[in-house]
């Protein structure tokens, strides 16, 4: 990952606890470091919908393979949405990979004048046994580096991105660490935006009183593009008011609309947030 100390440092911006109903207002998490140590802190949630982020980091001070697992002290539920374990290499000594990432639009495998950058993309680099040696990420000029662990015959190299995947070469590049290495990805992107609305949460009341429903609508992909959203309710059901997300275009009968606009961004290559409602019904 890098030389020791090394210093790895755990993120996660949107984290849920999917079906929890509770009444808490925070969550305690405890992360398994791999090496004997342990931490465990709070987060609130932001949401009603019992969202929440954390940032911690730790310093592994010998060398090794280690695997990250994180999980729920508080409340009394099952486990975040994903807490798989990542396995980590810490090496004495370490090479420098770096390039450049670029949206092959000309489908020439070369970086012409004309292709975009992308930027804000994750670069995964991984031993034989798929063991993590080094992340990167792509700058404002599409430029990255890494350090990785010297010594390994063969690095293997991934694109993480739900919109793009690996052309130039579409294995990926293979390389040893004896020495520092540059490499140039070039990307090939869906044009098609995938729009898709996920329920998130319904709290249920008696009759007579309110219930909450929640859902999200996000995107992926680079096309601008505009798209109708549409939630309906039971015909027994009417609409309260809204505690979050945009005010809808219209509501006829059981039925609310939205008309949602995405514009191109190169540097967005993932999920957007689109919308978040929440309602009271």
């Amino acid at each position: 990952m890098c030389p020791l100390p090394a210093h790895v440092e755990v993120v996660n911006g949107f984290c849920s606890l999917y079906g929890y109903t509770g009444n808490e207002d925070s969550i305690t998490l405890a992360i398994y470091w791999g090496d004997d140590q342990t931490d465990t802190f709070k987060s609130e949630f932001f949401t009603a919908s019992h969202y929440f982020s954390f940032s911690k980091s730790h310093d592994y001070k010998f060398p090794g393979e280690f695997e990250i697992l994180m999980d729920v002290i508080s409340p009394g539920y099952a486990s975040v949405a994903s807490n798989s374990p990542l396995s980590i290499h810490v090496s004495p000594t370490y090479s420098e990979v770096s390039g450049t990432v670029f949206i092959d639009s000309i489908d020439n495998c070369i970086q012409d004048s004309l292709d975009p950058l992308a930027i804000n993309t994750t670069l995964n680099f991984h031993d034989v046994n798929d063991v993590l040696l080094g992340v990167a990420f792509t700058d404002q000029n599409g430029q990255f580096s890494a350090s990785v662990p010297s010594g390994f015959d063969s690095v293997y190299s991934s694109v993480s991105s739900k919109v793009t995947e690996l052309k130039c070469p579409a294995s990926g590049h293979i390389f040893n660490t004896y020495a520092d290495t540059s490499i140039v990805f070039g990307l090939e992107y869906f044009g098609v935006n995938d729009i898709y609305a996920r329920h998130g949460r319904t709290g249920s009341a008696p009759p007579g009183d309110t219930g909450i429903v929640t859902f999200k609508v996000h995107t992926f992909g680079y096309d601008d593009g505009q798209a109708k959203v549409k939630l309906t309710i039971d015909e027994q059901l009417d609409f309260s008011n809204q505690l979050l997300g945009p005010t809808p275009d219209s509501i006829v009968g059981n039925a609310a609309f939205w008309t949602i606009d995405y514009p191109v961004d190169y540097s967005t290559q993932g999920m957007r947030r689109l919308l978040f409602s929440n309602s009271k019904l």
